[in-house]
């Protein structure tokens, strides 16, 4: 006589116990997860500043220990004109690979460069200063051009100006070419705002002496006078 052996299985009850123990481990990795992911990008946007900082510095050696302005003339549209597109070799790229449809400065872009932060480029919600929108420009980066005085946008910066390096920002994140105490600190018309919270509402920063630091917002100075905007 053939016996026939039963096949052991789960029962409902077991089969739910093992799901339940699937979510909860999923539930605490999945925090762990997206942080490591910010961190990440956080970290990649510190090596893209890092990377300008040696550019900012080459152009400065070149030109007389003086940085490029903000941009000259002011325009939301003309690349050319900016801090950015000045060090654009001096940050490692060909100049014939700058084409604004496809390897520009602005988060539209089709490629990426050192001139934009992920969390920038990927998401047009990132957090601002100010809780305004962030302005429709989406750049990641801007220079302080405070560091040679206030409101002097369109003028280069004379490095010789910066009494304190170690305490004075050069760039910070901002969306649009200029990141000095008015341009990151400003609602313009109260409808947009250039500085950038984009890290966990923090913001990396560029010092003078070329170190990068993380910042949450209440380390950013509400002083135009302060060390960090003005240099001195």
């Amino acid at each position: 006589m053939k016996i026939i052996k039963r096949q052991s299985c789960f029962t409902l009850i077991e089969l739910l116990v093992v799901i339940a123990i699937i979510a909860i481990l999923a539930a605490m990795l999945l925090p762990s997860l997206a942080k490591a992911k910010q961190m990440t990008y956080k970290t990649a946007c510190q090596s893209n500043m890092r990377q300008i900082g040696l550019a900012l510095s080459g152009y400065s050696n070149d030109c007389n220990s003086y940085m490029p302005p903000a941009g000259s003339p002011w325009s939301a549209i003309d690349e050319n004109t900016s801090w950015m597109y000045k060090i654009w070799t001096y940050a490692g790229y060909r100049d014939d690979a700058y084409n604004c449809s496809r390897n520009c400065l602005r988060a539209h872009s089709k490629s990426a460069n050192a001139f934009q932060c992920a969390v920038t480029r990927m998401s047009p919600g990132v957090g601002t200063p100010t809780g305004a929108p962030a302005n429709v420009n989406r750049t990641s980066y801007g220079i302080n051009t405070g560091l040679t005085d206030r409101w002097m946008w369109g003028t280069p910066i004379n490095t010789r100006t910066v009494k304190r390096p170690s305490e004075a920002s050069l760039v910070n994140e901002s969306s649009f070419y200029l990141a000095d105490y008015d341009g990151y600190w400003t609602t313009w018309g109260s409808t947009e705002s250039m500085g950038l919270l984009p890290h966990e509402m923090t913001m990396n920063s560029l010092y003078f002496d070329l170190h990068v630091k993380n910042l949450n917002l209440f380390q950013i100075s509400k002083d135009a006078s302060n060390t960090f905007w003005t240099g001195k």
